[in-house]
C-alpha cells in the first residue's frame, strides 16, 4: 500500500479470478475522498491497506476485497463461504500513501 506501482508476486493462477482493492487516501481528508466506507456507519475504512482476494470468478473475488478491507479481517468469515482466500497488507505504521 505505501508503494502502489511495486509488485509483489503472490501466487499462480491457473483457474479462478483474483481482484485487489486499496484506499490510498489520507485518512485526515474527509469520507468523500476515500472510496470505502465502513458498511455498518458511515466512517471511512481501509486507509493505507490493500486486499487482495483470490476466487472462483472476479465477481466474487472484487466484492470480497471490499469485505476484507471494511473488516480488517483477511480470515473473514465470507471467505470460505465462498472459497476464497485473502491477503490484507498495510502500509508501515505511521505511513499513507499519497
Amino acid at each position: 500500500p505505501d508503494a502502489p506501482g511495486a509488485l509483489l508476486p503472490l501466487l499462480r493462477l491457473a483457474d479462478g479470478a483474483l481482484a485487489t482493492s486499496a484506499d490510498y487516501g489520507r485518512p485526515e481528508q474527509s469520507r468523500r475522498a476515500t472510496a470505502f466506507l465502513d458498511p455498518r456507519g458511515t466512517r471511512p475504512c481501509g486507509h493505507g491497506r490493500s486486499a487482495t482476494v483470490v476466487a472462483a470468478d472476479c465477481m466474487t473475488a472484487d466484492a470480497l476485497t471490499k469485505v476484507v478491507l471494511a473488516s480488517g479481517d483477511p480470515c473473514h468469515p465470507a471467505l470460505a463461504v465462498l472459497g476464497a482466500e485473502a491477503c490484507l497488507l498495510a502500509a508501515p505504521a505511521g505511513r499513507v500513501a499519497a
